[in-house]
């Protein structure tokens, strides 16, 4: 799908939305919990006027790419709410936003992390979250807020007030999750999920290569970011088991062998090469014939 085909798709469904819902929300850890936020009549449909206002000119410049991709700088990224990586973590955040564990008028809440927009036109439903508090802590607050009261004179403000932003950092809509940005990652579970990949990365790794192979791409391994590990590719790792195999994907990224056919990490470089193939992270395909002419300088990573 083209991003100006999502962005029909979504316009098409809010033209036909009947009902506006909003949401705090806090996304901690295991835990979540969510309390319904009540508008005056209006607001809530000026609220979700203002976001899509400033999402249809933001987006309408990116491109949509499958998750993971790059920084959802340039583009939207979606993943089916049904893959391994988030499937319990959706069902579990849509639970409490349809079913609320903390009262409406409840004033004893936990510190939220994000809001969200629920809309609803009778067939379909739309999540629109943004990360931010929308409770402004006035007593942990540094400046004091006054307004007017009768006879145009100030009162401090000791109630709690409600901030709203007009971005958009997530969207749920027709079995995907939108990625507008990577601002919650954490809080649908991805941040956990690469950490399982990596690990699942050098147990695959540690069973293929030599003893001295994986000791020198295992020091490399240890100082990557676990976030870097949203993608494996499997079978480029299977293909290292087949000496053939090896020598071409040795030959396309550079890499020297040794006479025994085992890798020659000569510096780190080789191994970034060879992580960065095994995650997809090339641009050029190294197991397509038409691309493979030789030589790291061929080269160029993802950003």
């Amino acid at each position: 799908m083209e991003i100006n085909d999502f962005i029909t798709r979504l316009k098409s469904f809010f033209e036909k939305a009947n009902r506006i819902s909003c949401y705090a929300l806090t996304t901690k850890g295991n835990n979540v919990s969510a309390q319904e936020l009540k508008f005056e009549s209006g607001e809530l449909e000026n609220l979700l006027n203002n976001e899509l206002s400033s999402f249809y000119t933001e987006c309408e410049k990116r491109q949509l790419q499958e998750y993971p991709y790059g920084n959802c700088k340039e583009t939207i990224e979606y993943r089916d709410c049904n893959h391994e990586s988030i499937q319990i973590r959706v069902k579990q955040i849509l639970g409490k936003l349809n079913n609320p564990d903390i009262a409406y008028d409840d004033q004893k809440h936990p510190n939220f992390d994000s809001y969200v927009l629920k809309i609803d036109d009778g067939s379909n439903i739309v999540y629109l979250f943004t990360k931010k508090n929308p409770i402004i802590n006035l007593k942990k607050a540094k400046r004091i807020l006054y307004v007017f009261s009768g006879g145009n004179k100030l009162r401090a403000v000791n109630t709690e007030m409600y901030q709203f932003l007009k971005t958009i950092d997530v969207i749920i809509f027709e079995g995907n999750i939108y990625f507008v940005s990577l601002r919650m990652e954490k809080a649908f579970g991805l941040e956990a999920y690469s950490h399982k990949q990596k690990e699942k990365f050098g147990n695959l790794l540690r069973d293929i290569l030599d003893t001295v192979e994986f000791k020198e791409v295992s020091v490399v391994l240890k100082s990557k970011n676990a976030q870097s590990f949203k993608f494996i590719n499997e079978e480029k790792i299977k293909k290292l088991n087949v000496p053939e195999e090896k020598r071409k994907i040795a030959h396309e990224l550079n890499i020297p062998l040794t006479s025994a056919g085992k890798f020659d990490f000569k510096d780190s470089g080789c191994i970034e090469r060879l992580f960065d193939y095994l995650q997809d992270k090339l641009a050029k395909d190294v197991d397509d014939p038409d691309q493979c002419v030789g030589g790291a300088g061929t080269l160029k990573k993802y950003t």
